[in-house]
């Protein structure tokens, strides 16, 4: 599989990993990104724990302390037209509509954050996942280095809403890696009402018919 990750001069991108293996290529098509210059600042509060007291006077307001946190953005290349579905099918390992539970953390891999979900699966398209998976998608906060990576054009998941997502399986770490951008698709409430009632909304329909004519990456 030919590799696209260029930096924006066009020289190629150094791997983080040396394996040779298919699985390996197609993990760093899907999950590598390239860090473009973008940095702003986001400011959070929180309130600080000491506060003092005095014979004479009440205890004084919480102090509001606000830190500045970077924000790269994050742009994604494939080796792949990952916006046709049928080699969006091709990439991934599996391909199951599921409901976000919520958040299980964010870890920092080859320099980039990514947040990990916990994902309650409905219905199996490709592959075997199991009924309850840990889904990891690029983007969040780096605690140590207070950097907010953000994918450009993606949108992270939501606790509570339902999605079909295309992910590659990462057997090592026993999770399911989400092929950025494409491969959440997010579900309207009543497409999810309609899966639970025993229908087949359009997104899902469209990717069963993407699958059956996949065109393997």
């Amino acid at each position: 599989m030919e590799d696209l990750l260029l930096h924006p001069g066009g020289t190629p991108m150094t791997k983080p990993f040396t394996s040779g293996s298919r699985a390996a290529l197609r993990l760093l098509a899907s999950g590598l990104c390239l860090v473009t210059l973008v940095s702003c600042s986001n400011e959070f509060a929180a309130a600080d724990p000491t506060s003092t007291t005095s014979t004479t006077s009440p205890p004084s307001s919480a102090t509001v302390r606000v830190t500045s946190a970077e924000i790269r953005e994050v742009v994604p290349h494939y080796a792949t037209d990952v916006t046709d579905l049928r080699r969006l099918a091709g990439l991934a390992d599996a391909v199951f509509v599921g409901t976000v539970s919520g958040q299980d953390g964010t870890f920092v891999r080859y320099g980039h954050t990514s947040t990990r979900f916990k994902v309650k699966v409905q219905l199996v398209l490709k592959g075997s996942p199991p009924s309850d998976v840990i889904v990891e998608q690029e983007g969040g906060r780096d605690p140590v280095k207070n950097i907010i990576y953000v994918v450009k054009g993606d949108t992270p998941l939501e606790a509570g809403a339902t999605y079909v997502l295309s992910a590659m399986y990462r057997e090592k770490e026993n999770l399911y890696s989400i092929i950025p951008i494409c491969g959440n698709a997010r579900l309207t409430d009543d497409e999810a009402q309609g899966l639970s009632a025993g229908k087949s909304p359009k997104p899902v329909a469209d990717v069963r018919e993407a699958i059956a004519h996949q065109i393997p990456s």
